[in-house]
């Protein structure tokens, strides 16, 4: 121990072949990490890029993103979801809008696994599943679950209630839908969108 009481270790480097390789690791583990950052850099900026392109062009700067992102970024994922539910709107060939359905699911679903509780990544999945809904009853079933999650997840937040009601009248349960707006409004009197 050190007078500080910081404990200390000294690695022998008598040799040249231990300190070769001591050198060699070091430069392996710093490119590692300045790779990682570089990953992340890039992940980033496609994803500011995104938001200001058009629909076609947003998806593939989102995949990009996604793909040089070193983790499974739960935010990224669900806004590449969304991005595809929208993209959706415009397409007029049904096997392909069943392709990005399904590809929508599935980012929404990896976006969820990886931080089931957050409000806004389980908010952009409910809307995702607003858009996709026509495309398979089971986005209908994911959609309810999501938008009653949302009114657990945040209970005094009037936006949930809103997105459930949404959710609720394209499903057509209508009374449903009503009871949602009347929490939303009771949460937030003077709320326009309700």
């Amino acid at each position: 121990l050190s007078s500080q009481g910081i404990k200390t270790y000294n690695i022998p480097l008598k040799n040249r072949a231990a300190l070769k390789l001591s050198m060699g690791i070091t430069v392996v583990l710093l490119f590692f990490i300045l790779s990682q950052v570089l990953k992340l850099y890039l992940s980033d900026s496609w994803e500011r890029r995104a938001e200001s392109l058009s629909a076609g062009r947003q998806l593939i700067a989102y995949s990009n993103a996604t793909m040089a992102h070193p983790t499974n970024n739960p935010y990224l994922l669900a806004n590449f979801a969304n991005a595809i539910a929208l993209y959706l709107t415009d397409i007029e060939d049904n096997q392909k809008a069943q392709e990005l359905a399904s590809q929508a699911d599935y980012l929404a679903q990896s976006a969820i696994a990886v931080s089931p509780n957050n409000y806004l990544v389980n908010q952009k999945a409910a809307k995702t599943y607003l858009l996709i809904f026509p495309y398979n009853d089971l986005y209908r079933q994911k959609a309810q679950e999501l938008g009653q999650k949302l009114t657990i997840l945040a209970p005094t937040y009037p936006i949930s209630y809103l997105t459930y009601a949404k959710i609720l009248v394209l499903d057509d349960k209508n009374e449903e839908a009503m009871v949602q707006v009347k929490k939303a409004l009771n949460l937030k009197p003077d709320y326009l969108e309700a």
